[in-house]
């Protein structure tokens, strides 16, 4: 029984895909991009988690965490990028370094 909350752009889709690996999620929080985890706003996290097991949000936010303003765990989910088409990207990217000089 986890509550997910993240600071991310779409935070949809981090907890659509956590659900599509089995997990329970009993509940999730979106926040602002970028969010500041203040000690009030862990709180908040903390009252909208009360009777989960653990909290589990994205590794970009769990570095802006002290974990000790939780009573209970919180997990990490590292995000990772995949480019489809990797030899396409790096001819774009260098097609547009190249047309800036």
């Amino acid at each position: 029984r986890l509550f997910a909350f993240a600071g991310i752009a779409e935070p949809e889709g981090f907890f659509s895909a956590l659900s599509a690996t089995g997990l329970q999620l009993v509940g999730h929080l979106s926040l602002a991009d970028h969010c500041y985890y203040d000690e009030k706003k862990c709180r908040e996290i903390g009252a909208a988690a009360a009777g989960c097991d653990g909290l589990i949000t994205t590794e970009k936010d769990a570095v802006k965490l002290n974990p000790e303003l939780f009573s209970i765990p919180c997990y990490q989910v590292p995000l990772n990028i995949t480019i489809e088409n990797k030899s396409a990207f790096l001819a774009e990217i260098q097609r547009k370094l190249w047309s800036e000089k």
